[in-house]
């Protein structure tokens, strides 16, 4: 599959689109079946479904995929490739129309891009360091990071104005 990471790709968005309309369009019906058609709800009904695409068919899953990469990538695979021979003529034209639209636009495909290519494992480490940093980001807004010092692993009686409350500083517990 990986050999032809347009097709994998293609269905990856094609799918992903497809999921995203439907569950907006089947909550939206619903919440107006329910609560009656008023801008305020088909508003709320919006905002709820695109909070949760974002939470679960977006962001959870890509911090999965780039930190469990090598655990996910054989169960995905047996789920891919079938939907991949069903939705092969979506794909194929879905592939069609793009390319001329990157003809029409003068961007080149192809071989004549694959040194610009990067590979599985750059993506992959590209994805994996961006979510780190981000983590990292977010965590300095809650507290103070904990970095090694001049104190680290030395016995908090040591230390000077240190709360004796626990054993020792580091990651060795104090041995």
């Amino acid at each position: 599959m990986l050999e032809r990471t347009d097709k994998l790709l293609s269905l990856t968005l094609i799918v992903n689109t497809l999921v995203h309309a439907l569950a907006t369009a089947l909550v939206t019906a619903i919440a107006i079946n329910t609560f009656g058609n008023h801008q305020r709800v088909i508003t709320i009904a919006a905002a709820a479904v695109a909070f949760v695409l974002i939470v679960f068919a977006e962001i959870t899953p890509k911090f999965i995929g780039a930190t469990y990469l090598e655990h996910i990538t054989l169960p995905t695979s047996f789920v891919f490739k079938p939907l991949m021979d069903i939705t092969k003529p979506v794909i194929w034209f879905v592939n069609l129309v793009v390319s001329e639209i990157l003809k029409i636009l003068r961007i080149k495909t192809g071989k004549h891009t694959q040194e610009q290519r990067v590979s599985p494992e750059g993506n992959y480490a590209r994805s994996y360091w961006k979510a780190a940093i981000h983590v990292v980001k977010e965590q300095e807004h809650l507290a103070e990071p904990v970095r090694p010092g001049k104190n680290f692993g030395r016995k908090r009686d040591d230390v000077k104005g240190a709360d004796r409350s626990t054993e020792s500083v580091g990651l060795d517990g104090g041995n």
